[in-house]
């Protein structure tokens, strides 16, 4: 449950061209056009309680109250926490901590996104594209709440619980 004074939702300001290329030279690899035009629209974002974040650009890790209030670092994923079967093509974009977590990649091949557990690169679920994932997993996930930002069946997975079979 949203304590009174938290945010159900934390959606952070868009980043420039410039600060995505700060990201590619970071990472020594590029990001997808389609990742590159949401961050010019929302440097990521948390909903329902971090049950789906999406990674973006973190300008510090200062412990100040404006300073918190960023998105997780998506170079972070993509160079020195990356999953060792993980190849050149994926592109790591976002993920979840809740129930024994998950990451989101993107083949830079074809624009699908996978879902897979924080080990191993195995997809676990895929959408066709990013704004599929988003649209799906925030209708998915707003059944999952009520309008007070509580959890309607505490017991429900928050994690989609399919599994993808090539």
């Amino acid at each position: 449950h949203v304590a009174p004074h938290a945010w159900l939702h934390a959606l952070f300001p868009p980043i420039s061209d410039s600060q995505v290329d700060q990201i590619e030279g970071e990472m020594g690899a590029y990001v997808p056009d389609v990742f590159r035009d949401f961050l010019n629209l929302a440097n990521g974002f948390r909903i329902f309680s971090g049950s789906l974040s999406i990674y973006g650009q973190r300008s510090n890790y200062e412990r100040t109250i404006d300073s918190v209030w960023q998105p997780f670092c998506i170079v972070t994923p993509n160079t020195i926490e990356r999953l060792p079967d993980a190849a050149d093509r994926h592109f790591f974009i976002g993920g979840c901590s809740c129930d024994n977590g998950y990451f989101l990649y993107m083949d830079r091949r074809d624009g699908k996104v996978y879902r897979c557990s924080r080990k191993s690169i195995e997809p676990l679920h895929r959408w066709n594209s990013f704004p599929e994932l988003v649209v799906e997993e925030s209708s998915r996930l707003a059944r999952l709440f009520d309008e007070s930002g509580r959890e309607i069946d505490p017991n429900q997975p928050k994690v989609l619980r399919t599994f993808f079979r090539s």
